[in-house]
């Protein structure tokens, strides 16, 4: 993401891509790229758009996204949380 970038709608599109489908399309986002100077208010502003997916009944009310689809791929999801917090990283959205 470039300094020009709008940060809601790179956020929306960065949450969309990492977390729809519950992150389990070969085609999901894993990582995204950011100059320094927008970093913080991505990064905020990509907390807020990632709060918004919940596991849960995709049909209900209120999940925009339904469960995993194998317990193999929550596993690994589960895996590199921890990994990146071993790492020192910071937990943005509470999980």
């Amino acid at each position: 993401m470039l300094d020009d970038a709008d940060v809601e709608q790179a956020a929306r599109i960065a949450a969309a891509g990492g977390c729809g489908l519950t992150g389990q399309a070969c085609t999901a986002s894993s990582r995204v790229i950011c100059t320094p100077g927008m970093y913080d208010d991505f990064v905020a502003a990509l907390a807020k758009e990632a709060a918004r997916y919940r596991p849960g009944d995709g049909l209900a009310e209120g999940h925009p996204d339904g469960p995993g689809g194998e317990r193999a791929a929550t596993g690994h999801g589960h895996g590199r949380h921890q990994a990146c917090q071993g790492r020192g990283h910071d937990n943005y959205c509470g999980r």
